[in-house]
């Protein structure tokens, strides 16, 4: 009898495609706020610590009396404050067995290289966006809660940048310096941009690029500020105005990374198409508290109808990119954007040496009994920290796009 695949089934595998479809490297954004020169000392030496405290001094009072021929002058008294960068730590892990790798046709080690390298950089530019964008030296057209998309006012212009420009000169913000002047650097997202740019003359980079330090996302610039636009950049999903047909729901079945579908708790029939983004995650932003597993989404349009949702997002195959459990909100308000302005010194960080600036990839050990498994990990000791409140302005706005 011949052999065929039938009668041999078994011996016959899977072709697989070489390369995994994988996500774009992640791209810093709130890092590009920090330095480490501003403490004037080696990193090898500020690293033998558990915190770094950088000390302020008073200015003198300007002079305004006359020196007296019978009294002495009276010495003038400076005050001092201090600024505290503490160090923290981050790290992850994967393990597989070695029974996987080789059963898998996949090239799986090498997207785990991928994996670990992204959420390394990701993890620890996180660290910097939870210093970037919690301090209190805000502007905004309204209440975040209250920011419509609908609402011409509350998106971004360049009322806004000629005001921003007005604040940070006025508390002398730290800035670039440039064969042109100072300038600072504005970081947003696409969304936020576009109102901009549709609103706005903005001058391209091709027209002032001679000479100029130019910034990962740079595309241009306005009034005193560099225009650095990344989709890495924060977006407060659902923070902003409720929609006026509201999707206001839980997940109801656990999702789970690169799933295309939600199932909810209520029936969004009534809603299902309105709402550019959906916000599936925890909890909506309302503060200062980074939810870093809330994602923004937009609806599959075929869906119609019902408590199963499909959805695009920016897992790898266009699907979510993090595990929701039972109880994850889902909702349409109106996204919030917030724009940071400031300069490469608005921010201080520290990082060990022996880790790196961005960590430190650990592995592949081999480990186990029968040395069975493999585990690739990476591991970062660092810190960021706002050493005045002064020396950065975030400015939070609503896009017109979604206005749906």
């Amino acid at each position: 009898m011949a052999q065929t695949t039938v009668n041999l089934s078994n011996s016959v595998r899977v072709q697989y495609a070489e390369d995994y479809l994988k996500a774009a490297m992640y791209q810093r954004v709130y890092d590009n706020f920090a330095t480490f020169r501003i403490f004037g000392m080696p990193m090898n030496q500020l690293e033998k610590s558990s915190s770094v405290q950088v000390d302020f001094i008073s200015d003198m009072a300007p002079g305004v009396n006359a020196i007296s021929e019978i009294a002495d002058v009276i010495p003038q008294t400076r005050r001092d404050a201090k600024a505290t960068i503490s160090y923290t730590s981050r790290g992850e892990l994967l393990q597989f067995s070695q029974a996987l790798a080789i059963a898998a046709y996949t090239n799986y080690g090498k997207s785990c290289y991928d994996a670990v390298g992204k959420n390394m950089m990701e993890s620890v530019e996180l660290v910097a966006q939870t210093y970037a964008l919690g301090g209190s030296l805000a502007q905004s057209p309204a209440a975040r809660s209250s920011l419509d998309a609908g609402t011409t006012g509350h998106n971004a212009s360049f009322s806004l940048f000629s005001n921003a420009a007005t604040i940070l000169q006025a508390i002398r913000c730290p800035a670039f310096v440039t064969p042109t002047g100072n300038v600072w650097f504005a970081a947003m997202r696409p969304e936020a941009y576009y109102d901009l740019r549709t609103s706005t003359p903005v001058l391209q980079i091709a027209q002032y690029q001679d000479k100029e330090i130019l910034l990962s996302g740079e595309v241009g610039r306005l009034e005193s500020f560099k225009i650095v636009v990344s989709a890495f950049a924060k977006v407060f999903g659902a923070a902003g105005a409720a929609n006026g047909t509201a999707v206001s729901t839980s997940v109801n079945a656990q999702a789970k990374a690169l799933d295309k579908t939600i199932v909810t708790l209520a029936d969004v029939s009534a809603s299902i198409a309105k709402g550019r983004y959906w916000m599936i995650g925890p909890a909506v932003e309302t503060g200062s508290t980074i939810q870093p597993l809330n994602e923004v989404v937009m609806r599959d349009s075929s869906t119609t109808s019902g408590t199963t949702v499909g959805v695009i997002g920016e897992g790898a195959d266009g699907g979510l990119r993090f595990d929701h459990g039972i109880g994850d909100l889902v909702k349409n308000a109106d996204p919030v954007y917030p724009i940071l302005f400031g300069s490469d010194q608005s921010l201080a960080k520290l990082y060990a040496e022996e880790t790196g600036e961005f960590g430190q990839t650990v592995g592949p050990n081999i480990i186990g009994g029968l040395e069975q498994f493999t585990q690739l990990g990476w591991k970062w000791f660092g810190g960021y920290g706002r050493l005045s409140e002064s020396w950065m302005l975030r400015t939070e706005v609503s896009c017109s796009l979604d206005n749906v």
